[in-house]
């Protein structure tokens, strides 16, 4: 197997060693702790307690278990939310980077005894003026579109929800990136709706975005992929 490999590693902490007394580098943290207490009322019966469905809400993920009951409560702080960013001011170009993590999609806990679950990265990159590097919103999403909801996900339907790596450069209300690959397709007339995930993507996704303000404050984005 022959693996050809990129790896971009910066941090603001590392800049501001190399430059010394020239480099001014700010701390920030940030997060919050959050406790859910959810009742479900499942029409067909309910997934298994390990099921990301009963986390949040993923329509695709909606499915009846007759077996575990209708209707299910459930608690838990796995949302509580930590991250961590640095601002390095590099002769008068900015350097950041910024880490964040949360405990949300894993099946690893034990509702029993301890209810443990792994943190998880949902966002981690680092940007140097016009240019990121890392794990990001899609471009081709506005996360500013997704309504203020006491549920995770809130408004899933209908709505780009995706967090993946990419290189990214902005400019002004201009973006254009180049984002990792991956499909997902519905096979042709399958009644059942059987889903085929290809893991053999060679060309990224290229997504190129507009966003732009009115005098009155409303805004709007453009994009495509």
């Amino acid at each position: 197997m022959k693996q050809a490999k990129l790896t971009l590693i910066s941090a603001a902490t590392i800049a501001a060693m190399s430059f010394g007394a020239t480099a001014d580098t700010e701390f920030k943290f940030g997060g919050y702790v959050k406790a859910d207490v959810m009742f479900s009322d499942y029409s067909n019966g309910a997934p298994g307690s390990g099921s990301l469905s009963r986390q949040f809400y993923v329509p695709g993920t909606i499915y009846g278990d007759a077996s575990n009951g209708k209707q299910v409560v459930d608690f838990q702080a796995r949302e509580s939310r930590f991250n961590f960013k640095s601002s390095t001011d590099l002769n008068g170009h900015k350097l950041t980077g910024f880490i964040e993590l949360d405990f949300m999609t894993h099946t690893d806990g034990n509702e029993r005894v301890s209810n443990s679950y792994s943190p998880r990265i949902r966002q981690a990159f680092v940007s140097f003026d016009n240019w990121a590097a890392g794990q990001m919103w899609t471009t081709f999403q506005n996360p500013g579109a997704l309504p203020e909801n006491l549920d995770f996900v809130g408004a899933a339907d209908g709505t780009p929800f995706v967090r993946q790596a990419m290189i990214r450069y902005t400019n002004g209300g201009f973006q254009f990136s180049a984002e990792n690959p991956e499909t997902t397709l519905n096979t042709y007339r399958d009644p059942a709706g059987a889903r085929v995930t290809s893991g053999s993507g060679m060309v990224p996704d290229f997504v190129a975005r507009y966003n732009m303000k009115t005098e009155s404050g409303m805004a709007f984005t453009f994009a495509g992929m």
